[in-house]
C-alpha cells in the first residue's frame, strides 16, 4: 500500500524551498500512482506518470508541487486516481522547526527528518494519532478516572 510517510512542514530556512512530502511504497508490487493527488489545505497537487515500484519512497519537494504546508494544525491527504482518500493525516498545534512528522505504522510523531530513507523514531518526539473525521475528542473525565489518575501520580497519597 502507497502511505504519506514524512513529511515537513516547518523546515529551517525558506519554507517554499525546503518544504516537502514522503510517500512510501509498503508492499512488495508495484503501483501506478499515476493521477492521484496530495491535498493540503485548497491545494492540490496531482501525480503524474509514476510508478512506485517496490518499497520505494517518492519526495514530493514543495518547488514542484507547489503545495504550502501548514505549521499549525496542518493535514495531508492523499487521494487516488478516482478521488478515493487513500489516507488522511493531521496534527493539532503548532510544528515544531526543522522535524518531520514520520509515519511509525498507524502512528506519527514529530522526529528527525529521514527524506528517502526509513523513519527513525526519537523517544522525545510528540505523538498524534489519526483519528477519524467528526470525533468528539473533548472526553469529560469520571470522579472516578481522576482518583485513579491521582492515585497512579501520587497526588493523593
Amino acid at each position: 500500500m502507497v502511505h504519506i510517510n514524512e513529511w515537513l512542514p516547518n523546515p529551517s530556512g525558506n519554507e517554499t524551498q525546503n518544504e516537502w512530502i514522503e510517500l512510501y511504497n509498503d508492499s512488495n508490487s508495484s503501483v501506478n500512482i499515476s493521477g492521484w493527488s496530495i491535498v493540503s489545505g485548497n491545494k492540490t497537487y496531482q501525480i503524474k506518470n509514476k510508478i512506485l515500484n517496490p518499497k520505494e519512497y517518492l519526495i514530493l519537494k514543495r518547488t514542484e508541487t507547489k503545495i504550502p504546508l501548514l505549521n499549525q494544525n496542518g493535514e495531508l491527504k492523499l487521494l487516488d486516481a478516482n478521488k478515493n482518500i487513500v489516507q488522511k493525516i493531521n496534527f493539532f498545534g503548532q510544528a515544531p522547526e526543522n522535524k518531520s512528522f514520520s509515519r511509525f505504522n498507524n502512528d506519527f510523531f514529530f522526529t528527525e527528518p529521514t527524506p528517502g530513507k526509513e523513519n527513525k523514531q526519537v523517544f522525545m518526539a510528540q505523538i498524534v494519532k489519526n483519528y477519524p473525521e467528526n470525533l468528539v475528542l473533548n472526553k469529560l473525565i469520571s470522579t472516578n478516572e481522576i482518583i485513579f489518575f491521582g492515585i497512579l501520580t501520587g497526588i493523593l497519597l
